[in-house]
């Protein structure tokens, strides 16, 4: 399932990277300022950027998603989705991908990093393909607010 241990995170300003991952984007978060910064202000200049959403009626510090939308290559548009949450709660990922994200929980849904000590969030996977963390859904949007 998730990686077992922080050494296999690179950690730069409070967010983790896993070593050896296809995705340049963050498997875990130190803080919630730490996720926020990562999305609203670093991000932007990077490969893909994205916004951080809360899910309405769920405290901020239980899950945050985050919307990668933007033109890659050939000029081809994509919309992903992020579910970061913290580490007690991530066995439930399933009840917050269905019912904020209208996305079925997949066969591999499980969080990406486990038995880190320095995460307060982390990403979840739910795809078929163990390993990655985006999420191909059409959230309904009324059940999010922008941070």
């Amino acid at each position: 399932m998730g990686t077992l241990s922080d050494d296999v995170l690179v950690w730069r300003h409070g967010a983790a990277w896993l070593k050896n991952s296809l995705y340049n984007v963050p498997a875990a978060f130190r803080s919630t300022g730490d996720l926020l910064f990562y999305w609203e202000v670093t991000a932007p200049g990077s490969s893909m950027p994205g916004s951080a959403y809360s899910l309405n009626g769920v405290p901020v510090q239980t899950a945050i998603c985050v919307n990668a939308a933007g033109t890659g290559a050939f000029g081809f548009a994509y919309s992903f989705w992020f579910l970061y949450m913290a580490p007690s709660h991530a066995a439930t990922a399933w009840y917050y991908l269905l019912n904020w994200l209208n996305c079925p929980p997949g066969l591999n849904n499980y969080p990406v990093v486990t038995g880190s000590k320095s995460c307060q969030y982390v990403a979840i996977a739910n795809t078929p393909e163990k390993g990655s963390f985006l999420i191909n859904c059409v959230p309904d949007t009324s059940k999010l607010t922008k941070l």
